[in-house]
């Protein structure tokens, strides 16, 4: 989360949200291409939520060397920052929604791939909120431990044609692509 009081709660000792955005912009500004995530539903407030989506924008703007904006809801369930009554259990589904919508309001065709994370939340969700403003199903991937571990309740893994099946389920044309979005085929 880029806020400054958010970062000391949750990744204490990490780059303050100037140095990050120096960091960023440098890449950037270098040939440097890169994705943009914001993990939220865990102290943060609504305001603080749009705030990280306007700084990320502006950077955007500037830039232009986002290739995406990557949602990530809070797996709580075995962090040391939920077990100590530290944050909140995660976001609800309405609000996974509603960063969706209005993650695709804000970033328009400015970030125009808004990728949704079937391992967060689950296969039947993920489509939801393809509905709700996402145009990208994360990958088939390799072995994910870092959800798994933070208590996510669904597969690290899952086979291309499984994809496919959920994307053109909502009449929506499956692709492959590689990280920078180019190369895309439809399958």
């Amino acid at each position: 989360m880029l806020d400054d009081d958010v970062r000391k709660i949750i990744c204490n000792g990490k780059l303050s949200v100037d140095e990050w955005k120096d960091v960023i912009k440098t890449a950037h500004k270098n040939g440097v291409r890169s994705t943009s995530t914001m993990m939220y539903g865990h102290v943060e407030t609504l305001e603080d939520r749009v705030k990280h989506m306007e700084i990320l924008r502006n950077i955007q703007e500037e830039t232009h060397g986002f290739t995406e904006f990557v949602p990530l809801t809070f797996m709580h369930e075995n962090t040391p920052i939920y077990q100590k009554g530290r944050s909140s259990p995660g976001a609800t589904g309405v609000e996974d929604l509603k960063v969706y919508a209005i993650a695709r309001l804000m970033f328009r065709e400015l970030i125009p791939n808004i990728q949704v994370s079937w391992v967060k939340l689950g296969f039947k969700f993920a489509q939801t909120c393809l509905l709700a403003g996402a145009n990208d199903m994360g990958g088939t991937l390799g072995e994910e431990n870092i959800s798994k571990s933070a208590g996510a309740s669904y597969g690290s893994s899952t086979e291309i044609d499984n994809l496919k099946t959920i994307i053109t389920d909502i009449g929506r044309i499956p692709a492959l692509r590689d990280t920078l979005y180019e190369n895309i085929v439809d399958i």
